[in-house]
């Protein structure tokens, strides 16, 4: 009993840890999916999170093909300087790859609107530190 009682506490105890997914980060641009895990073959999922070193909520979702072989993630921030939308394709399980990193200057007080700017990048997955990073 005694034994049954010392395993019931240590469940208990790191049931919070064991419940809370680690975040999901990546170098560029550097974001962090709170709780944010890729999805399985043929599967989707939505990703929120934020910008590391800068403002802003990031929404968008994660899809991974049915193959199992390609991630596409897809985010947007809106902030008060503009809209910026970042579209990537991650090789699994390398998780390494490419997309475009576009924005748009919205900030109307500032000089108006612009036509955008897309530029190509190559970005992977790196490990968050720590595993939950704390939201700015």
């Amino acid at each position: 009993m005694r034994t049954q009682s010392i395993a019931l506490a240590a469940v208990l105890l790191l049931a919070p840890q064991i419940m809370h997914a680690a975040d999901f980060c990546l170098v560029n641009p550097p974001l962090v999916g709170k709780g944010f895990k890729i999805p399985s073959k043929g599967k989707c999922k939505p990703f929120l999170g934020f910008g590391t070193g800068v403002t802003g909520i990031w929404t968008g979702g994660a899809c991974t093909n049915s193959l199992g072989t390609l991630v596409h993630i897809g985010v947007q921030s809106l902030d008060n300087f503009g809209i910026e939308s970042v579209s990537i394709d991650l090789s699994l399980p390398a998780l390494t790859g490419s997309g475009e990193d576009c924005v748009a200057d919205t900030n109307l007080a500032g000089g108006g609107l612009s036509p955008g700017l897309c530029t190509s990048i190559a970005t992977s997955v790196v490990a968050c530190s720590p595993s939950t990073v704390p939201v700015p």
